[in-house]
């Protein structure tokens, strides 16, 4: 069960610099306050001033160091008040951690946060990564000022690559963020909307999954696993490598393959190694299954070497890493040949 929180992120969207002191959290934070607390940090600095936390009232009181002690000063006549060192240190949100939750409650590749340079209070959090050779980065941004946030969009719709923009709530994204995000095929999602409080843990809410929350994204960006000219992608999952992948022939035609336990079955064709004119098994193929043969060698000994197979295993190399979209070259040097740097085994 995860409920939600009232307060935080409104609250998130009215700190400048995400810092403040304890009682000013508390006051802005209210019942979400202990939710939260374990990502307020103190730092080394002493507050200069502190907003008057008394119902109905905005004034700023100044803190005065005074023969060892702290005084909270109101210019305004409110009572002046002496406080504790701590109350008065400045407690600023740990975006690491904080981000970190937002990520993986998000089931996002998730990365140690990072200011975006030249876009203040925006931080990557991670990447959307929902199948090997499809990455988005993730950015979130702290800001309640819709032109500070249309500023964000224009930033990142600079770089040319679709991406996920994260605020604490929708009340500063305006029609003109929402038009430019939408003409370059991006995403923008509201924390007060998905995440709430798990048992002292960021999660997502009740009735939302991870992969509801990209279903649209995904499908404008992800293709089908099979094209309409019958070849097919495998659906790598994302940061699979060559060592992961298994390809084991059922017959002549057809592998059986398994990444990380994503299976399948698929023909010569759907991997893009079948001649049009006749849908017989290309030379390529034909050179996947001598690897087979030879246990994920191919040397000399074999009785289909041949100086041809030079070229032949670099048209197989770009026919895999196009199925499976794994960076980096399927095959190694190995004495006189070639080793597989995934398994292939020949049919039983």
């Amino acid at each position: 069960m995860s409920r939600p929180l009232k307060q935080l992120w409104s609250a998130l969207e009215q700190v400048p610099d995400l810092a403040g002191v304890p009682s000013e959290w508390r006051s802005l934070l209210g019942g979400d306050y202990e939710a939260v607390a374990r990502f307020l940090l103190p730092t080394k600095r002493i507050a200069g001033s502190v907003r008057c936390t008394a119902p109905g009232w905005t004034c700023i009181h100044e803190i005065r160091k005074f023969r060892g002690e702290y005084l909270e000063v109101c210019p305004d006549g409110c009572k002046p008040t002496t406080r504790s060192r701590d109350e008065v240190v400045v407690h600023r949100l740990d975006v690491v951690g904080f981000a970190r939750e937002i990520a993986e409650s998000l089931d996002l590749e998730a990365l140690p946060a990072e200011a975006v340079p030249n876009m203040a209070g925006v931080w990557r959090i991670g990447e959307f990564a929902p199948s090997a050779g499809y990455r988005y980065a993730v950015c979130l941004a702290f800001t309640g000022e819709p032109d500070v946030l249309r500023s964000v969009v224009d930033g990142m719709a600079a770089r040319g690559e679709p991406f996920v923009l994260i605020a604490p709530t929708r009340s500063a994204f305006g029609h003109a963020a929402a038009d430019l995000l939408k003409r370059t095929g991006s995403l923008f999602l509201s924390l007060d909307e998905l995440i709430g409080d798990g048992d002292g843990r960021l999660s997502l809410l009740d009735g939302h999954s991870a992969a509801g929350v990209f279903a649209e994204f995904r499908a404008a960006h992800v293709p089908e696993p099979e094209a309409e000219d019958g070849t097919a992608f495998f659906p790598t999952p994302a940061g699979a490598r060559w060592e992961h992948v298994s390809i084991r022939f059922i017959d002549r035609h057809s592998v059986y393959i398994n990444v990380q336990g994503v299976t399948g079955k698929y023909h010569c064709a759907q991997m893009g190694m079948a001649r049009k004119n006749n849908a017989k098994p290309t030379v390529q193929w034909d050179l996947l299954e001598a690897f087979a043969e030879g246990h994920g060698r191919l040397d000399w000994r074999n009785s289909k070497a041949s100086r041809k197979n030079q070229k032949r295993k670099e048209n197989l190399a770009a026919d895999l890493q196009r199925f499976f979209r794994i960076d980096g070259d399927p095959f190694a040097l190995e004495g006189d040949g070639w080793r597989a740097r995934f398994a292939v085994a020949i049919r039983e």
